[in-house]
């Protein structure tokens, strides 16, 4: 093994325009790790130090309190407060996950770590179009029509920015995880990276303001999305509600699960009360806003359509009772919060040749569609902008 030790930081950065900073891992308390980087080059920042490896090699690295143990080979570098790995623009980083075990993931950009009270806290230091396609490896799943991948584009791109700095207090942008966008790193499945570039610029703004668009979405919305004061008690402008027969024959449009009347009591917290389980249906009411529940009365005691879904760990909060002897049976339509771009629909509606363009309009009808890029409004009016014809 050979390097070259300097005691001063280098000020460049090799891959351009990184300044999109990703926490990565954020499920999970790591504690050990391993980097492999692709290039025959590799600058590390150790604190203060800097150092060139002239040879690929393996970097194990775990926390220890509020320091990082590195090994390069077999050899013993020492503690450290931070490491950055510095790649050049071309290359990629494999991080394999030792403790806890993890899928290991590829990236391009810089690495940057750190650890507080024996966990390491990763960084992934990276350019918006990488990002974006990695968020697409993680939302979009391949073999898909290319509008359904412009489209998705588009919605993460503008939800990244419109969260852009919610973790800054903890050193990073955004973060890798559902609470983000699933960022699952570098992919070379071209229909992703393509569809980042074609769309580049493009996002959803909020009419009469230059505000970027919450523009979320989920996988099935069942025929119908949600209003987001529904689910999250507050008002998306441009989520409205939106009949939708796109997503029919989508894999998750319909779905039941099954538990005991004594499982339903228990969760629903009736275990203590004294009714037999001949009655139990008798005692449940759905309260209707729409198609779609609001709230479940159970007994005494009144449940949203949403928490009823995160306490029976169900697909959605689209969904009917029915009983059998000594069993509950929830019958439910679609896969997620249902707010927003429901994205089997927006297949449906690619694969019948529709074009992003009418795809973001269906579901996001109260949003203004510009192009930064060209400084020019696709859909809609918004300030000065000029409208395209």
């Amino acid at each position: 093994m050979r390097y070259i030790i300097y005691v001063f930081i280098l000020t460049c950065n090799l891959i351009g325009a990184q300044n999109l900073r990703v926490g990565l891992f954020r499920a999970s308390e790591l504690k050990k790790l391993s980097i492999q980087l692709s290039n025959s080059e590799v600058q590390l920042q150790a604190d203060q130090l800097q150092f060139i490896f002239q040879l690929n090699q393996e970097f194990k690295i775990a926390a220890s309190g509020n320091e990082l143990i590195l090994d390069v080979g077999d050899q013993h570098l020492g503690k450290f407060k931070k490491l950055k790995f510095i790649q050049p623009i071309n290359q990629t980083v494999t991080i394999d996950c030792i403790y806890p075990d993890l899928k290991e993931l590829v990236y391009k950009g810089n690495i940057e770590l750190s650890a507080f009270k024996g966990e390491i806290n990763l960084i992934n230091i990276t350019d918006e179009s990488n990002y974006l396609a990695g968020v697409l490896k993680g939302e979009a799943g391949k073999n898909k029509p290319n509008s359904f991948y412009e489209t998705m584009a588009i919605v993460s791109r503008t939800y990244m920015k419109y969260y852009e700095g919610r973790h800054q207090k903890e050193g990073y942008s955004i973060c890798d995880q559902t609470h983000c966008q699933v960022y699952k790193g570098f992919t070379n499945y071209q229909p992703w990276a393509d569809a980042v570039l074609s769309t580049e610029g493009i996002v959803l703004k909020n009419q009469d303001s230059n505000s970027y668009s919450e523009a979320v979405f989920h996988s099935n919305c069942g025929g119908m999305t949600a209003s987001a004061k529904s689910v999250w008690r507050n008002d998306i402008p441009v989520c409205k509600v939106t009949n939708d027969p796109y997503c029919a024959s989508g894999r998750h449009a319909e779905w039941q699960k099954k538990i005991s009347k004594d499982e339903f009591k228990r969760i629903a917290g009736f275990s203590n009360v004294n009714f037999n389980n001949d009655s139990l249906c008798g005692l449940i009411t759905f309260c209707h806003s729409g198609d779609r529940p609001e709230e479940i009365q159970l007994d005494n005691k009144v449940i949203s359509a949403p928490k009823m879904r995160s306490m029976f760990s169900l697909r959605s909060a689209w969904f009917d009772l029915e009983c059998e002897s000594d069993s509950i049976i929830f019958i439910g339509k679609g896969y997620g919060h249902g707010v927003g771009l429901c994205q089997e629909g927006a297949i449906g509606m690619a694969e019948l040749n529709k074009s992003y363009l009418d795809i973001l309009k269906f579901y996001f009808r109260e949003a203004i569609i510009v192009d930064e890029k060209l400084n020019k409004v696709l859909y809609g009016q918004l300030g000065d902008l000029a409208t395209s014809p």
